[in-house]
């Protein structure tokens, strides 16, 4: 059974709050400098969609 809606949120549409800002200038930074880093944070907080935003 298919639904009409998508569990996937469109990262274009991301509101970058503070916390949200640093951190993914911080994967940013990992990534361009093939470092490895560990993204922590509560259910919910957005690390699924941060991470999906990097690319």
């Amino acid at each position: 059974m298919s639904t009409p809606f998508s569990r996937q949120i469109d990262s274009s549409f991301l509101y970058q709050s503070k916390g949200h800002k640093e951190a993914f200038g911080r994967l940013q930074f990992m990534v361009e400098n093939n470092h490895l880093g560990v993204l922590t944070g509560e259910v919910g907080s957005g690390k699924s969609t941060l991470i999906r935003h990097l690319f």
